[in-house]
């Protein structure tokens, strides 16, 4: 028997009015695996944020979902660091966990915060055992339930995220996710509406380098009174076409190249 996912109008109906009744996201997220396992559902790891996001997330697979040629796999990937990697090695590689969780996520932060989900706080869009093939089915789970949440609240963003994968196939992704208020934006790639980890206090040295972009430091590493779900910036990207600045906080002990890694993401702009 096919597993059942959230894409179904009378679970999804049923599950909506669930997340309504809750007194705030906390108890939406709770409320929603209870939901699941009631109705004998899958799901992948999905919380309520840290200090940082203050958002609805979900986790994907680290490695099994990530392009093979990302450079920060084993080095400063902080998906395999922290909490973070606690959660991405509970995640499934099943579409229907997947989708059921980003549903949920996307619902919670849509409902009780006005605000869209973050998508995959650890892993991509990669289409498991391949090197970077982008994973349609999980892309077209949620172009529709995009349209569904959009529908139903008029929401203008649903979620965020970001991608490693560096292809035109990528590109076609991002463009086709957009189109239903998900904004992802392509990591290490310098052009507008993506997003670069570089040391904030050499944010000179980009603008010499890059002097067309329009740079912005990430607001929510820089003062413990931002977060995600207030600064805004990522999700609004294709409004301003600013391109985020990540502070590279782990390369003080890896101490990869991030020039080169510009240089590799140059040839994708």
């Amino acid at each position: 028997m096919p597993s059942k996912t959230l894409l179904d109008p009378t679970l999804f109906r049923a599950f909506c009015r669930v997340i309504e009744h809750a007194m705030d996201a906390t108890q939406a997220a709770k409320a929603a695996r209870g939901f699941f396992h009631q109705n004998e559902m899958c799901w992948a790891p999905m919380g309520t944020g840290n200090t940082k996001t203050q958002l609805p997330s979900t986790y994907n697979k680290v490695g099994d979902t990530c392009p093979k040629n990302c450079p920060l796999l084993g080095n400063i990937c902080q998906a395999q660091h922290g909490n973070v990697n606690t959660q991405q090695q509970k995640a499934s590689t099943a579409h229907a966990a997947r989708i059921n969780s980003a549903i949920s996520a996307m619902v919670i932060s849509v409902v009780h915060l006005d605000r869209p989900a973050r998508l995959h706080v650890s892993g991509d869009f990669v289409l498991p055992g391949t090197e970077m093939d982008v994973d349609w089915i999980y892309v077209h789970y949620l172009l529709s339930a995009a349209e569904m949440i959009k529908m139903k609240y008029k929401a203008q963003y649903v979620a965020f995220g970001y991608t490693q994968i560096k292809t035109q196939e990528a590109r076609d992704m991002v463009s086709m996710l957009a189109d239903v208020g998900i904004v992802i934006l392509r990591s290490n790639v310098p052009t507008p509406r993506g997003a670069i980890l570089w040391p904030h206090n050499d944010i000179s040295a980009l603008k010499e380098r890059f002097p067309h972009l329009k740079l912005a430091k990430c607001p929510a590493q820089n003062s413990k009174w931002t977060s995600c779900r207030t600064c805004q910036i990522c999700w609004k990207v294709r409004e301003t076409n600013v391109t985020v600045v990540f502070e590279a906080s782990y390369n003080k002990k890896h101490k990869l190249d991030l020039g080169a890694i510009l240089t590799q993401g140059e040839a994708h702009c």
